[in-house]
């Protein structure tokens, strides 16, 4: 007689539970643009790719909700929102320009809006690939983006930059893609929020987690535990010689506590 042991395969751990958060859906699309213009537009990056954002701020918007129904409609990719009580007057509190007419239909003032975003992008192999995917509406039909507002020069030189450095530094990790608060609602610690939920994702999968991020953003992902990796930049040009700089940063789990494993045991005879 041959006694083996075999070992029952580990579940699937439970994500963390989303609290004031919730996953977001094709119904927030339109809503989704609105708080990445206001937010995006307090960003390094915004003032050097979107020249034109002035001249053309209904390009910025449909940008902005292609990029969102894309994350949506991924597999690979978590998107959640934070909400709040709406504020008529919140366009106003924004540098950004938001038109008046941009397909988004207000509701009464104090109703739930969303007003922040999260964006995380999981590992290839993640075996939470398709596990938050919330398909409870149509997606709402967009204009082409006709690329008006941006300069596709530096829009492309950037990408090439940050990407090298994310392939140099957190290749292969799960990664922390967008984290947006519309001006109107900061500091009322919705970002902190989601920038926990994701740390929290993190420690329930034990896998390392990583960031691209502005100046601001990464005081931000600092206070949350995150430890900057190094610094990068992209080179500036005649009419913006400072350029753009970056962090990368990194969110490594504490050890998970082992239980002593349990085994069954087949007689084979």
């Amino acid at each position: 007689m041959e006694a083996i042991s075999s070992s029952s395969s580990p579940p699937l751990p439970l994500p963390p539970p989303f609290g004031s958060l919730r996953l977001t859906s094709q119904r927030d699309i339109l809503k989704l643009g609105i708080v990445c213009t206001a937010s995006f537009r307090y960003s390094e990056q915004f003032d050097w790719e979107r020249t034109h954002h002035e001249q053309f701020p209904q390009s910025t918007m449909v940008w902005y909700r292609h990029s969102m129904a894309d994350f949506i409609c991924s597999p690979r990719h978590i998107v959640l929102v934070a909400v709040d009580s709406y504020e008529p007057d919140e366009s106003s509190k924004t540098k950004a320009i938001i038109p008046a007419d941009n397909g988004w239909k207000p509701p009464e003032a104090g109703s739930e809006v969303v007003v922040g975003i999260g964006v995380w992008r999981l590992e290839t192999l993640s075996r939470c690939i398709g596990r938050f995917q919330n398909d409870d509406a149509p997606y709402p039909t967009l204009p082409v983006y006709d690329y008006r507002d941006l300069d596709q020069g530096r829009a492309a030189k950037l990408m090439a930059v940050a990407m090298a450095a994310e392939e140099r530094y957190i290749p292969g990790l799960p990664t922390m893609e967008r984290i947006l608060v519309h001006s109107a609602y900061c500091n009322r610690g919705h970002g902190s929020t989601i920038a926990r939920w994701g740390t929290a994702l993190a420690q329930a999968d034990h896998v390392s987690q990583g960031v691209v991020a502005t100046k601001k953003g990464a005081g931000l992902f600092s206070h949350v535990g995150y430890n900057l990796l190094t610094h990068f930049e992209v080179e500036g040009d005649e009419a913006c010689p400072e350029g753009v700089k970056f962090a990368i940063l990194k969110y490594t789990p504490a050890p998970p506590i082992v239980p002593q494993e349990e085994k069954r045991w087949c007689i084979l005879m």
